[in-house]
């Protein structure tokens, strides 16, 4: 036998071991458990929109997941599945949907308009002190022009490298995020790059110095260039005592990643599920 002969045999056995396993009703109930467990997917990032303030000493975030497919291989896998994971009411489709805990090493928070003065005022008191941990968040385009706000919670974000601003849409931007986010806070939801063919048709509608209609880049370049600016001035404010992980001391320079993103949302559709941008 040929060694390409011999690889596809081998291949195709260990395809088949795969797939047939007639002993596995044999095992013990508990040795089922734990494989039916471990077929769980790992986590994969996701998405939190910051609740209004009032809930904030009362829950801890988290975020919607996919369900697993495991789920609906027999009685016995989703019992034993749904006994690792947390559900919650989804009003929008009528039942429980899985989710899990926000995880700040993974996963982005986003805070949108309305709740934009009370997450940069007080940032400690988001979440019990999870903002020292979070390492990308995400703000709706409208909040930019408030930007002055960012730099002074700079020193409770101990652990901040990105910062993405939503777009609502590809085309010329409006300010439609905070229903958005309003809409969308009941519902799976995720943050997705442009393509660079969209970030070309993309304009941001700009009101300095009279209307003006800017790239992407050239928007977010400019925001960066305030919000550099803002910093160095608090920071001479503040003294050598206050240290910010956003800013690259050696070359005296904000180290913080600025990005454009945008929402897509889970859609089940005739030919199944998959994530489209919100129009």
């Amino acid at each position: 036998m040929s060694v390409s002969a011999a690889s596809e045999t081998l291949g195709n056995a260990q395809h088949e071991s795969v797939v047939s396993f007639p002993q596995f009703k044999t095992l013990p109930a508990e040795m089922r458990g734990l494989i039916w467990e471990f077929a769980i997917p790992g986590d994969v990032p996701e998405l939190h929109i910051v609740k209004p303030y009032s809930k904030w000493p009362h829950c801890y975030p988290t975020v919607d997941i996919a369900f697993p497919a495991v789920l609906h291989v027999s009685r016995e896998a989703r019992q034993c599945v749904l006994r690792r994971l947390k559900m919650r009411d989804c009003p929008v489709i009528g039942f429980q949907v899985p989710c899990r805990d926000f995880r700040p090493d993974l996963d982005t928070m986003f805070i949108g308009g309305l709740e934009h003065r009370d997450f940069f005022s007080r940032p400690e008191s988001c979440y019990r002190g999870l903002v020292k941990t979070l390492r990308r968040i995400a703000i709706d385009i409208v909040s930019t022009t408030y930007s002055s706000g960012i730099p002074a919670v700079l020193p409770h974000l101990d652990s901040l490298e990105t910062l993405i601003i939503v777009f609502s849409k590809t085309g010329n931007i409006h300010h439609q995020g905070e229903a958005l986010a309003s809409e969308k806070s009941n519902w799976r939801c995720r943050l997705q790059s442009f393509t660079s063919e969209e970030l070309s048709l993309t304009r941001v509608k700009t009101y300095e110095g009279g209307i003006d209609f800017l790239p992407p880049e050239t928007y977010i370049a400019r925001f960066q260039e305030r919000l550099a600016k803002k910093t160095q001035g608090l920071m001479r404010s503040w003294g050598d005592e206050v240290k910010i992980c956003a800013w690259d001391y050696a070359n005296d320079k904000l180290s913080l990643e600025v990005i454009p993103q945008r929402f897509v949302e889970y859609y089940l559709g005739s030919s199944g599920p998959e994530w489209r941008p919100r129009r």
